[in-house]
């Protein structure tokens, strides 16, 4: 939508956007002819006074030529003024229909709200729906006895015969009757009662649509109280002119600017069909009872259940601790297995439940496969399952097999001495194979300047040899001697590679991991966090890629 407004305060009330949405009510005897010339504000076309709904059959002329009909060397101005009478204190709806509602050929209309000549002329709002097609259709609450509105086409927002388009369109102007209320409440039609609340206390919004013209727009919506109740009321004092009764309200009741008019109902629940209630009329000054609207429950499961264990010991895997478990269900279409349902909790047990609450838009019958992930192990994907009418899915144990190598209990050098000296650090090493296997594990030490663009690395110590059952782990363990001439700013981290016994290993290693990184700075020598390490190691091995160290 494009939009350039110049708003008075107060003024703006509501906007609806809609092709072809335009007003039922009283109309006048019959529309209007647009005179010339009308071209500036101060040669309006007089419409006289708002006496319910004012329809004006207009033309901003020129020559069609392809998707704009750019107008014809010598063809009068591209756009038009009008000038009516109306009440201070009052709204009026202001639309303008051409080619998308088919009530002219205009394709791209604009709409100018000014104040009268008497006034000033002083430009009040410009309001465009964007792109041809984008018919407008536009609220605006009155504060004095006059108003002009022009007619132009993109892209004259400041109405200086800038349009680019022509053709012919509809300008209707209706002066809006305040309504009181529209109320209701929603059931379950299975129970009876009103629909449960999901996981995040989401039971069912109702939205509010204005129709005209066989068009429907959204104005508002409401959320249903505990008893399933909802109301959309005018917010204006009570009791609105000519009620008799104030409205009933819901728990929470939506205000807003409601008028006569036409309106729907629909109705949104996880759990549930869409649902639309028939168009209803609301009279000025009236209210009305929807009655009792009965949503129709989508057929579903009612759990999946399942642990999520290590396939070679049959440990069950926690989601609140290492390796930090995680179970995401994703329900098939005829596309594949990419709509994501909703995510459940692991337990230290290794146990997960999904239920109908806790599924993203419930547990809906149909196919579903499962994605897990923990650290250090292979990402898992369940066999598809299906999911039936008011089933308890019991899926067992489902396994990840363990990465070749796994890591833990990281160690890196906690205090450096500020004038040098040796630093130690380790962790454990995990196997993850299903056969005992001699492993060759090595430590590297990068370091890095960028204050001089210079670095190195290298091995402080000889690679150890392993032999590990399967997971079967050990503490490996190495020491730095760390100088005491280390310039300020230079960096240095520490990585861990493991490789398969084997002739050439170094060229062929399975998995590695970064222990520490520190940075020698003006107090001396200072651990990073994990955070900061990892930037480190980022930067110096993007700038080695580079070549940068290169001499």
């Amino acid at each position: 939508m494009r939009w350039t407004s110049l708003i008075v305060a107060g003024l703006l009330v509501a906007v609806f956007a809609g092709a072809g949405a335009f007003g039922a009510g009283a109309r006048a005897a019959g529309p209007i002819l647009e005179n010339e010339p009308n071209d500036t504000c101060l040669e309006a076309q007089d419409l006289g006074a708002l006496a319910g709904q004012v329809t004006v059959q207009g033309n901003l002329e020129g020559l069609g030529d392809g998707a704009y009909p750019y107008p014809a060397p010598g063809m009068a101005p591209n756009l038009d003024f009008f000038q009516i009478a109306t009440t201070p204190g009052s709204v009026i709806e202001i639309r303008i229909g051409g080619l998308a509602s088919g009530l002219g050929t205009l394709e791209d209309p604009f709409l100018g709200v000014f104040s009268g000549a008497s006034d000033g002329c002083a430009q009040l709002e410009t309001i465009d729906y964007g792109g041809p097609g984008g018919d407008v259709r536009f609220q605006y609450a009155v504060n004095s006895d006059s108003l002009v509105l022009a007619v132009t086409s993109c892209c004259d927002y400041s109405f200086v015969n800038g349009g680019f388009g022509a053709g012919s369109y509809s300008l209707e102007i209706e002066e809006l009757q305040p309504a009181q209320a529209l109320f209701g409440s929603v059931i379950d039609a299975d129970t009876g009662v009103a629909p449960l609340p999901d996981q995040y206390g989401f039971a069912a919004l109702v939205e509010l649509y204005r129709c005209s013209g066989g068009e429907c727009s959204s104005v508002a919506s409401n959320a249903i109280d505990t008893q399933g109740r909802f109301s959309f009321i005018h917010t204006d004092a009570y009791p609105v002119p000519g009620s008799t009764s104030p409205p009933p309200q819901s728990d929470n009741p939506t205000y807003l600017r409601l008028f006569a008019g036409e309106y729907q109902v629909r109705v949104f629940s996880p759990f549930y069909e869409p649902y639309a209630s028939a168009v209803v009329t609301l009279e000025p000054a009236g209210l009305v009872d929807l009655g009792v609207l009965a949503i129709t429950p989508i057929p579903l499961g009612t759990s999946i259940t399942g642990r999520v264990v290590d396939a070679i010991s049959g440990e069950p895997l926690s989601g609140l601790n290492p390796p930090y478990a995680n179970v995401f269900l994703n329900r098939c279409d005829e596309f594949g297995c990419a709509n994501f349902a909703g995510t459940a909790f692991v337990g230290d047990d290794g146990v997960f439940v999904f239920t109908r609450e806790s599924v993203y838009d419930g547990l809906r019958v149909g196919t579903y496969v499962l994605n897990i992930y923990a650290e250090g192990y292979q990402f898992g994907l369940s066999e598809p399952f299906e999911v039936t009418e008011d089933a308890e899915i019991q899926l067992g144990d489902v396994a990840l097999v363990p990465n070749p190598i796994r890591f833990s209990a990281w160690q890196g050098c906690p205090n450096i001495p500020s004038r040098g000296g040796d630093c130690a650090y380790q962790l454990d090493v995990t196997s993850g194979k299903r056969q005992t296997t001699t492993f060759e594990v090595w430590s590297v030490v990068n370091t890095y300047n960028f204050s001089t663009s210079i670095g190195s690395a290298f091995q402080p110590e000889a690679a150890e040899r392993l032999r590990l059952r399967p997971g079967q782990t050990k503490t490996v363990e190495y020491e730095l001697r760390v100088p005491r001439a280390v310039s300020n700013g230079t960096s240095f981290c520490a990585t861990v590679y493991v490789a398969e016994q084997g002739r050439g290993f170094y060229f062929q290693p399975i998995a590695q991991t970064s222990v520490f990184c520190a940075v020698k700075e003006d107090f001396g020598f200072r651990l990073l966090s994990d955070d900061e390490a990892r930037t480190m190691m980022q930067r110096i091995h993007g700038v080695r890629e580079s070549g940068l160290t290169r001499r």
